[in-house]
């Protein structure tokens, strides 16, 4: 059926071919991202163009060259923003207050000048941090020969008689060998050593478990930096944990990282970092132990209470007796041993308390037992220590009875330290058990002398030609047992140098005439005895010459920039000795030979007089007992700094027992303690106008 509308419809037509859309473009150019601005000023809300937000006027008010104001932003918004600057400059200063606690006094000093030149302290922190990861990729401790002797660059010529072994080692060698050797020329040289053998060890750092992972803040209410703390404890174990191993390092980090408080306690914690704050370089000002902006000293006063309340407990820990021990090292660092040993007479009493020299009081836990064990070692070799250093009878009169085990077959009970260098994937170790049971055994020996011959610091050892056979025999046959990586040809290590140095510093005490030895009495002597008391003479002289040469060589690889307490024994020997030689010296070969000595050895003290204040003490005397000659030589290769020789000695900190033995090959010892020989020059100097006026005559010739 069709409509007048059906016939009004126009006909539909295919639709007519067309060419296809053009294809999307894969690739886009990239638009820039837009940045978003939370408030825009009301000149370009009126005019509706957009506003980068710049301030104080933004980019469209400064080319149509209008007002530009901003409203007000909300409180919430604006408390934000301030917090988050104030965060950003809290953090900045915080980091700025870091840096000068933990640089040396120099490079605090260049950070304060480049505040004082109104350098911001943003800027201060990149230059800083610029300059450390500079010196990180550029500052590689030399590996060719660091150090050179002050005065005489070598070797005196009556170290190299009467067959010195020394001369032959591997240190010494490979020292003169590159201090002789061009630059490389491209030719094949001899076979590289060990990196023990020709780097400082001040070079390498130490691998021991745990002590990268412990939080040491929470033992201790002294300071907070973690990161800090954990350095300093490298420095403590890499420095000077050899000689004065009080407790067992694994356990004791084991304990810490756990925090139990059965191998470790905050007492000990702070004890320990009183003595390490001594081994980190970068802290400033160790030696003013009596400054409380310190942090040995803080840490010092803490360890004092804590030791305080400890004392008034229900009973006695290991961890009090360990703690006592590294006080008294302290106080022997500032020339306060008198005070010092009272910790360590302490420590033997709470020792008999936990029956730890009882052969029959063992524990069931194999862990504790080797604590004991470890301990009751660490105390006696301690105490044996001290005994012959300050000339007075030994508080234990016999080892422990447990037996050291081999170092080869359980060296877990002693723990190892393993060391790396600069540039070397190699790792070596340290061999401390090698060394401990080696360190032990010998003051074993030393116990024995010093219950027969000591009966106080200012009596002369009184020692029968037949004892002073056997006592030699005793410690030749040690010395001759020594391990093979102890052994004069293999020793590199500063602790296993010291080991040999003090091998012949106590043959030098013990034999005529620093001894004091009574000449030998032939009706009362068999011929054996007779023919021993005539090798003391020889033996003396040996003695000197090896402890020289060692001190020396110890020297030349590893210098005395470091803390090293054991150091000032020697250096203190020789440079008096030497010293009152060159008094009488008429041949110019040989003068030359005991001043190059003299000089070595003050500087030695010098450095180790930067450090810690015993050190200082000794220079200072040394300086003022020297000649014109030696001083204006002194000065001209010692920059004078902290503990200079002009200063004087506050004589009220010294509270020292130690006996001074200054004497020479043919004459009698006379033994001072040293605040006596303090209190001396200090009267000499303040009733002798003449005396000031010459070290003022000695100043200016520097």
């Amino acid at each position: 059926m069709s409509g007048p509308s059906q016939d009004r419809q126009r006909p539909l037509l295919p639709a007519t071919q067309q060419h296809p859309p053009a294809p999307i473009p894969r690739h886009v150019l990239p638009r820039h991202p837009r940045v978003g601005v939370s408030v825009a000023c009301e000149s370009c809300r009126k005019r509706k163009i957009r506003c980068n937000g710049g301030r104080p006027r933004c980019a469209a008010c400064v080319r149509t060259n209008s007002e530009c104001i901003y409203t007000p932003a909300a409180k919430d918004h604006e408390l934000q923003r301030k917090f988050e600057n104030l965060e950003t400059e809290r953090t900045a200063y915080q980091k700025l207050i870091d840096l000068l606690r933990s640089r040396e006094h120099g490079e605090a000093n260049l950070i304060l000048d480049l505040l004082r030149q109104n350098t911001s302290v943003h800027d201060v922190l990149r230059q800083i941090e610029h300059g450390d990861m500079l010196c990180e990729l550029s500052l590689v401790p030399e590996t060719r020969y660091r150090y050179v002797f002050p005065y005489c660059q070598t070797l005196p010529a009556f170290l190299k008689s009467r067959d010195n072994p020394y001369l032959h080692s591997p240190i010494y060698e490979w020292a003169m060998n590159q201090e002789n050797r061009e630059p490389s020329s491209g030719t094949e040289g001899p076979a590289q050593p060990s990196a023990i053998f020709v780097k400082p060890y001040h070079a390498a750092e130490i691998i021991v478990p745990w002590i990268d992972s412990v939080e040491p803040s929470r033992w201790t209410s002294v300071c907070s930096d973690n990161v800090l703390m954990r350095k300093i404890l490298h420095a403590y174990f890499l420095h000077d944990y050899e000689w004065f191993t009080f407790m067992q390092k694994d356990y004791f980090f084991q304990d810490m990282a756990a925090s139990r408080q059965r191998f470790c306690s905050s007492l000990l914690v702070n004890s320990l970092f009183a003595l390490a704050c001594y081994c980190y370089r970068e802290l400033p000002l160790c030696l003013e132990f009596w400054n409380p902006h310190t942090l040995g000293y803080r840490f010092l006063a803490e360890a004092r209470r804590l030791w305080e309340v400890e004392e008034a407990g229900p009973s006695d820990k290991l961890t009090t007796l360990q703690a006592g021990l590294y006080i008294n090292v302290v106080y022997n660092l500032m020339g306060a041993d008198s005070i010092g040993w009272r910790y360590t007479i302490r420590a033997v009493e709470i020792a008999h308390s936990l029956d730890l020299f009882n052969p029959l009081s063992r524990v069931k836990s194999r862990r504790s037992q080797h604590v004991r064990d470890f301990t009751a070692w660490s105390l006696f070799t301690w105490q044996s220590h001290c005994s012959h250093h300050f000339c007075k009878q030994p508080l234990i009169t016999s080892p422990p009875s447990t037996p050291l085990p081999d170092p080869t077959e359980h060296p877990e009970w002693y723990g190892e330290i393993w060391l790396r260098y600069p540039h070397d994937p190699t790792v070596f170790p340290s061999n401390l058990g090698y060394f401990f049971k080696a360190k032990a055994e010998f003051l074993v020996i030393l116990n024995e002398v010093a219950l027969q011959v000591y009966d106080g610091p200012l009596q002369q050892p009184e020692v029968t030609a037949r004892n002073l056979f056997m006592l030699r025999s005793r410690m030749q046959g040690w010395f001759n047992d020594l391990p093979e990586c102890l052994t004069s040809t293999n020793i590199a290590l500063p602790a296993h140098l010291k080991l040999h140095m003090h091998y012949y510093y106590v043959l030098i005490n013990l034999y005529k005439p620093v001894a004091g030895i009574p000449p030998p009495k032939p009706p009362e002597l068999s011929e054996r005895d007779v023919a021993s008391a005539h090798l003391g003479q020889d033996d003396f002289l040996d003695a000197c010459i090896r402890l020289e040469t060692l001190l020396r060589i110890y020297y030349l690889r590893h210098g005395f920039g470091r803390l090293d307490m054991l150091l000032l024994d020697y250096l203190v020997f020789l440079a008096f000795t030497n010293l009152r030689h060159l008094e009488t010296s008429s041949d110019p070969a040989q003068v030359e030979s005991l001043r190059s000595t003299v000089l070595l050895s003050a500087k030695g003290l010098q450095e180790q007089g930067h450090i810690y204040f015993l050190a200082m003490t000794m220079f200072q005397l040394l300086y003022r007992d020297m000649k014109p000659e030696e001083v204006g030589l002194f000065g001209r290769f010692v920059t004078m700094g902290q503990g200079d020789p002009q200063q004087e000695i506050p004589t009220d900190f010294i509270h020292s027992q130690w006996p001074i033995k200054v004497t020479g090959l043919d004459e009698q010892s006379e033994n001072k303690l040293l605040d006596q020989l303090v209190k001396e020059h200090e009267d000499l100097s303040l009733g002798s106008t003449e005396g000031s006026t010459e070290y003022s005559t000695d100043e200016e010739m520097q």
